[in-house]
């Protein structure tokens, strides 16, 4: 198991869960850019101290930037610079809607430039308008906003624009429509059994 993934799976099971049927290679960078929003997410829970979060957020907005490794840099920071096809110009969207949402409350990760950076990163066909959307929920559900925040997508439709995903994005919407309807971080078995449904 990767350093990437194992981080992953120690932080949010859930989302390591979505990466069950990508490539290795795929999964590394799926990884670190999910642990990259987590971080993110960890950055916005400190928006009561808005100029240490800017400073943090700078922090990693530089790093993507210039490729720079500070001394005592973690693990993630040097893993981001190394994946060479990472779509870079979507992590720093990421990180720039992140720190205008700090000046302009309520603070939000801005989770579909997240998304749109996997997919641009590995090449994968996707319809921006669906990922948009997807990103959109997550931010929703980390910022606690319920269900009244959420839009329920089709997953015929998630699977039509983004066929080469290997399920990610429909599992991704499968675990998120989960937690907010049953308060449950994911079950693996109910996640293989999906997996087992949609995918054969």
């Amino acid at each position: 198991m990767s350093a990437s993934y194992k981080e992953l799976r120690s932080s949010a099971r859930a989302l390591a869960l979505t990466l069950l049927f990508d490539t290795p290679a795929e999964r590394d960078l799926i990884s670190d850019v999910l642990l990259l929003g987590l971080e993110l997410e960890k950055i916005r829970d400190i928006a009561s101290e808005p100029m240490i979060a800017m400073i943090r957020l700078q922090w990693w907005r530089d790093l993507i930037e210039t490729g720079a490794l500070p001394e005592g840099a973690p693990p993630l920071a040097s893993r981001l610079i190394q994946h060479s096809k990472l779509d870079k110009p979507s992590l720093i969207t990421a990180i720039e809607a992140t720190q205008a949402s700090l000046q302009m409350p309520p603070a939000a990760v801005s989770w579909d430039a997240l998304l749109l950076s996997i997919s641009r990163s590995l090449g994968w066909a996707y319809d921006e308008a669906l990922l948009t959307q997807l990103g959109h929920n997550m931010t929703a559900l980390y910022a606690g906003e319920g269900q009244a925040a959420f839009t329920f997508l089709d997953d015929a439709d998630i699977k039509k624009a983004s066929p080469e995903s290997h399920g990610f994005f429909r599992l991704l919407h499968y675990l998120m429509t989960r937690q907010l309807t049953t308060s449950t971080d994911g079950d693996h078995w109910l996640v293989m059994r999906y997996l087992w449904r949609i995918l054969r």
